[in-house]
């Protein structure tokens, strides 16, 4: 028997071991041809990018402390400093000749998910001033009690930075860091880091961040989890009264012109939280103001419906309370654990004059309801070799209330050997299942999503099993669509299958599996190549409820040289009923090996026709004369997404204008704006907008317009 699993954890037998090209460390164990690839890390790159100014420049040289988890470089103003992978451990890095009062500080940080922790502390001494990581926005001084404000600004970036931002994306000015939250950056969050050795400025705490609001270093089984909302403002960007109070730029604020006293201001968290902090900062550059802009006293009050609020406390005399801090710099209300969604300020006490507030901040506990993590391009070392991907299964914990979905994406060679990579597919929440994205491939991806109803409890993931062959493919490219696209539904309908295909000295096929509706009537198969109706295996080939087996009696070979470049097909005719709106009929090809048990070769949809077929009731006719939005697949998406809508046979030769817009109305990208044939078309948007900026996550609408009809679908991008 070739097919046979090898348990590299617990057997002791010869196997390889393969860093990805990117993705994780992945392991894998070969008896014959099919091979069980063992994911368990999971790498994470942060970029951090911070602007320092302290009351003590301009500097001369100043010297850097700086750990991370599990590796960083640091850059300073604009050049490279240095670099370490040695978590528990903390360089020393010292800096000459800065001459200037800005400090710009960049860092490169991968964690691999092994278990340590998410973090990063930089300490640094410049002049007579320490600055460094924390999760204000600001800080202040007190030298001989003349309160001084300087700025300690941590941002982070996730995604390819490189390409999104540029290569010298540590290279930036006081300008850059004007908007830089426009950019993609976000503010930092608190970090853990056990055990380094060194004990900081009491104000520098250890920071982090989280792509797609996945942990890869908490876990103490090195596997992935929802991150905890621990240290982080979760009123940042939510919906406010005031605009201001929540929009992470503390400078400028929200000014009242009125006598403040008694007045409220309330803030949306958009879900429900458990909340235990509320932090409001002063407004302006200038802290020789602030105990005449400040207020002195205020509550915090809270809601679950922005009706009954109920008071969680109060302070009086702000800016005396906190002297330690610096006084009128920021102020803050604590609390025991309550859930809310709505938080509002009720100001008790007021000063001299009019107050201006520059921020709200919002504090909790518990993960977040959902999280995405998406590995690199995964090629086993092996990038120029095709592979047949058979099945995917996970070892993880799924308390009550969460659960785990995965998708995977493949790259394949086209005939021209230009490189393409398929849609995601659909998410599985099963333990163990079949593979299902287009094959032969040259590479695969996952996405491994993670949710949670409990705010209580995350679902852990601590590895993943891929089984693959590189061996004995039937096929070197194949691709397939389906016509016609549109049915009535219950009504037994005729159908062709085009499968396209390229075939290598050495490989055939001999069978074909097709996922059905129904039980479906099989009337030929007819080679192009042969320009033959293909002889059947009666025996062998039949139908059940959900897929019809063609079995050939004799292999397709390439008959007439291909060399070209020139696609083969095999045209299946069949009929069958349709119950359902939408079913994807999605062939799989066998050669004479049984493509060594590694599965079906996933035939990828045809890139100009779609393997997709609508049925409705009130369709009398395979030529419709309507216009529809399918809907987009995947949804919710990251990075990309592909929406199909059906053009009618009443709209053809009309302008079809397809376009993004945001939830505000406005444009973000025109993806048709022409004429198209009638039928079923498709387009994929990756997320960017008509500059080529990718755009940040949340809901986008798409709007089909022509012939006087708008018909729009929304869409959830997840970063």
């Amino acid at each position: 028997m070739k097919y046979r699993f090898t348990n590299i954890v617990i057997c002791c037998v010869a196997f390889c071991v393969v860093m990805c090209s990117s993705g994780g460390n992945t392991s894998f164990a070969s008896t014959d041809e099919v091979i069980e690839s063992i994911i368990s890390e999971w790498p994470a790159t942060i970029y951090y990018l911070a602007h320092l100014q302290g009351p003590d420049g301009p500097y001369e040289d100043i010297d850097i402390y700086i750990t991370a988890i599990d590796e960083y470089t640091l850059y300073v103003n604009g050049k490279e400093i240095g670099s370490d992978n040695n978590r528990s451990t903390v360089e020393k890095w010292t800096v000459k000749h800065i001459d200037r009062d800005d400090v710009f500080v960049g860092v490169k940080v991968t964690n691999y998910g092994r278990g340590n922790g998410n973090g990063l502390m930089v300490d640094i001494k410049a002049n007579s001033d320490w600055m460094g990581t924390t999760t204000m926005s600001r800080r202040s001084f007190t030298p001989q009690n003349n309160v001084i404000l300087y700025g300690v600004s941590w941002y982070y970036y996730t995604g390819d930075i490189e390409r999104e931002i540029g290569p010298k994306w540590y290279d930036v000015d006081a300008n850059y860091f004007g908007d830089i939250t426009h950019r993609g950056f976000k503010q930092v969050m608190l970090g853990h880091i056990e055990n380094i050795g060194y004990t900081p400025d009491p104000h520098i705490e250890v920071v982090t961040g989280y792509n797609g609001n996945i942990d890869t270093g908490n876990s103490p089984d090195g596997g992935i989890r929802l991150r905890n909302i621990d240290g982080e403002n979760i009123a940042l960007n939510k919906p406010s009264e005031e605009y201001e109070l929540t929009d992470g730029y503390l400078y400028e604020g929200y000014a009242f012109s009125q006598d403040p006293v008694g007045k409220t201001r309330f803030i949306d968290l958009e879900t429900i939280y458990r909340i235990n902090k509320v932090v409001i900062y002063t407004g302006g550059l200038n802290p020789d103001v602030w105990n005449e802009i400040a207020f002195r006293g205020y509550a915090a009050e809270i809601s679950l419906d922005n009706f009954r609020y109920e008071e969680v406390g109060i302070i009086h005399e702000i800016g005396i309370t906190n002297t330690d801090e610096g006084g009128y710099d920021w102020y803050q209300i604590m609390f025991p654990n309550e859930w809310a969604r709505y938080v509002r300020f009720r100001i008790t006490e007021s000063r001299q004059t009019f107050p201006t507030i520059g921020e709200v901040m919002v504090y909790g506990t518990g993960y977040v309801r959902d999280g995405i993590y998406e590995s690199g391009w995964i090629d086993f070392g092996k990038l120029d070799t095709a592979k047949n991907f058979r099945e995917v299964s996970w070892e993880g914990d799924t308390p009550d209330g969460t659960r785990i979905g995965i998708q995977t994406k493949t790259r394949q060679v086209m005939p021209d050997g230009t490189i393409v990579e398929s849609d995601w597919s659909e998410e599985n929440f099963d333990r163990s299942f079949k593979f299902n994205s287009p094959e032969p491939a040259i590479s695969y991806k996952y996405r491994v999503k993670l949710y949670t109803q409990d705010i209580f409890a995350t679902p852990e993931l601590r590895s993943i099993r891929v089984s693959w062959s590189e061996e004995n493919q039937p096929v070197s490219y194949a691709d397939g669509s389906i016509t016609p696209n549109r049915v009535s539904m219950g009504k037994q309908s005729d159908f062709e299958c085009i499968v396209r295909y390229k075939l290598n000295p050495g490989q055939d096929i001999t069978s074909v599996v097709l996922n059905v509706p129904d039980t479906a009537q099989l009337e030929f198969v007819y080679s192009s190549d042969s320009e033959t109706f293909l002889a059947l295996d009666e025996e062998a080939t039949y139908s059940t409820t959900d897929t019809l087996y063609i079995v050939l009696e004799n292999p397709v070979t390439d008959i007439n040289d291909n060399s070209d470049g020139e696609l083969d097909e095999l045209i299946i005719r069949f009929s069958v009923k349709l119950f359902r709106n939408i079913h994807v009929f999605s062939p799989s090809l066998f050669n004479t090996g049984g493509n060594d048990n590694a599965g079906g070769i996933q035939v990828r949809e045809n890139s100009s026709n779609s393997l997709v077929v609508m049925s409705s009731t009130s369709v009398e006719s395979t030529q419709p004369t309507d216009t529809n939005i399918i809907g987009n697949t995947p949804n919710p998406f990251n990075p990309s997404t592909t929406i199909r809508f059906l053009l009618g046979q009443d709209y053809d030769g009309l302008p079809v204008e397809l376009s993004v817009f945001n939830c505000n109305g406005q444009l973000i990208r025109m993806l048709v704006n022409n004429s198209l044939n009638p039928g079923i078309h498709s387009c994929i948007w990756n997320g960017a907008d008509n500059s080529g900026k990718r755009v940040s996550s949340g809901i986008y609408i798409s709007r089909l317009t022509t012939g006087g009809k708008v018909l729009t679908n929304k869409m959830l991008l997840m970063k």
